[in-house]
């Protein structure tokens, strides 16, 4: 079993100050918790799940909105690494349709040269819900699919070979070359997050790091360091009974003794 945490950064006090702006009410024109303080305590979050055994930190990727304040999960991750010593890093996702997919290639692979070779960089894609976050980005929505599909074979091609030729509606590509050269085949990553049925026939397997979290279920949200740290001491606890057949925690079909990959489906 692996266990993982998430960074959301959300600043989750300032809904109602947020939503009556929204509507056109007289407001402060700042949160009382400032963002800023938000994102420093997820990232002493990141720390004390590094010190305290998780074997992965995750974070995700939305905009304009105190929902999650994470704008670029690669570049918040490559923070991450330098202050972090052992964890394995991870997206769930980075919203293809939004970026360049040669970017979104180079951040994975200066973010794996960064962790080195007892690390992992986990890279989860989607292609994204929010009509608010389309627009302000100035992307067409109605390319969503389109733009997912070809980023995502772009984005293949780059990780397993560090080259790519491609010719699509909205990229085009002749002879790149990615460096820093990768020294290893990344192309397991991205992990494609799937939501409806067409998705699931598109991309019937996805192959993935199972980093599970036994309170995932139960919807708990931390709120302080003490139960982080509490949680990380139930998870070693019911750890040890999953290997002693206690509990069964994974949903995924893990393959190799390690259990550190596997594959999850629908």
């Amino acid at each position: 079993m692996r266990v993982g945490a998430t960074l959301f950064n959300q600043n989750y006090t300032d809904w109602d100050r947020y939503e009556a702006e929204e509507r056109g009410e007289a407001v402060a024109a700042r949160p009382a918790k400032s963002d800023r303080e938000v994102f420093t305590e997820e990232i002493n979050i990141a720390r004390i799940a590094d010190e305290t055994g998780f074997d992965t930190v995750w974070t995700i990727e939305h905009h304009f909105t105190p929902y999650t304040m994470v704008t670029n999960p690669l570049q918040y991750l490559t923070y991450i690494a330098g202050i972090t010593k052992r964890i394995d890093l991870a997206t769930m996702v980075v919203v293809l349709p939004w970026h360049n997919p040669v970017r979104v290639a180079e951040d994975i692979n200066m973010l794996d040269t960064f962790l080195g070779p007892d690390r992992e960089i986990i890279c989860g894609v989607g292609r994204g819900l929010g009509r608010r976050e389309y627009a302000g980005l100035g992307i067409d929505q109605a390319e969503a699919r389109g733009r997912f599909d070809e980023s995502l074979q772009v984005l293949r091609q780059l990780l397993a070979t560090g080259t790519c030729d491609f010719e699509g509606e909205h990229y085009n590509i002749k002879g790149l070359r990615l460096r820093p050269q990768p020294d290893r085949d990344l192309s397991p990553q991205p992990l494609v997050r799937r939501r409806n049925k067409r998705d699931r026939r598109d991309h019937c397997e996805t192959r993935c790091q199972a980093a599970h979290h036994p309170d995932a279920e139960s919807g708990v949200v931390f709120r302080d360091c003490a139960e982080i740290r509490q949680s990380s001491s139930r998870c070693r606890l019911r750890a040890d009974q999953e290997q002693t057949g206690g509990v069964d925690l994974c949903r995924g079909n893990r393959s190799g003794s390690s259990g550190k990959r596997g594959t999850l489906h629908g």
